[in-house]
């Protein structure tokens, strides 16, 4: 975990003047306090940063596990040294991602606790599409996503049902990666290594979830079908999937 001054939820909505993906816009912090004693408001790029949209070429680190794609960097700059941790962060999105969204379309873009990245996409309060540690991120009026910690519970009672004693059963329950549970117009479907689809939306999990340390947030892509490019959701799942997806840059 790490401390609150290092995460951020922003939002920026996109303007008109997107087409060819390169822009920037204002950017506003969403998260109250934390309930941190220490917590004066600091986060990673401050209460106000610019994000600033641009052409960043191929991935020049392509291989077997990075796709060799164009790519959209997504820069947040912080507007002053006051209240931020650091002056500019950077990743990176598939380039026909952005392009694909509506002016007035609403881009969140969160770090979590768990230094974990994530964005999402409204459109008139509806899911778009959402990348990264999906629960982290708002995904609507009409869809909901968690990782379900009480099947952990669930698979100790099975060893506990043999052995009531059993030590190590805490050890087994943490070592089973758990699916993404998603909630949409009363049914829910749990998804792991198979797409699945629910309703107008189709959901991978590129990463499960894993306890411990150290551990890692669920690693998921969310789309509504016919709303934005398809491909660039799943190559931008991809680039989130790298270790180094998420730069920093010190004052």
């Amino acid at each position: 975990m790490i401390h609150v001054s290092g995460t951020f939820h922003y939002t920026a909505t996109v303007p008109a003047a997107h087409a060819a993906g390169a822009f920037d816009a204002p950017a506003v912090q969403r998260d109250g306090s934390s309930g941190w004693r220490d917590d004066d408001g600091t986060r990673l790029v401050g209460p106000s940063p610019r994000l600033v949209v641009y052409d960043a070429g191929f991935n020049e680190r392509a291989g077997p596990e990075r796709p060799h794609v164009l790519r959209h960097g997504l820069r947040l700059e912080a507007s002053g040294r006051r209240r931020a941790s650091v002056r500019a962060v950077t990743f990176h999105v598939e380039a026909t991602l952005l392009p694909s969204l509506r002016a007035g379309d609403e881009l969140h873009v969160v770090r979590t606790l768990g230094a974990e990245l994530a964005i999402s996409v409204l459109r008139d309060g509806v899911l778009v599409c959402a990348i990264g540690d999906v629960p982290a991120v708002p995904l609507g009026a009409d869809l909901e996503a968690r990782v379900p910690q009480e099947l952990r519970e669930r698979f100790a009672r099975v060893f506990l049902d043999v052995d009531p004693e059993f030590p190590d059963v805490l050890g087994f329950g943490d070592a089973v990666p758990l699916p993404l549970a998603v909630r949409h117009a009363g049914t829910q479907v749990l998804v792991h290594r198979i797409r699945r689809t629910l309703g107008p939306y189709e959901i991978d999990v590129l990463r499960q979830s894993k306890d411990g340390v150290p551990g890692n947030a669920a690693l998921a892509t969310v789309l509504r079908r016919g709303a934005c490019s398809a491909l660039g959701v799943r190559l931008s799942g991809a680039l989130f999937a790298q270790d180094d997806v998420f730069e920093m840059s010190a004052w």
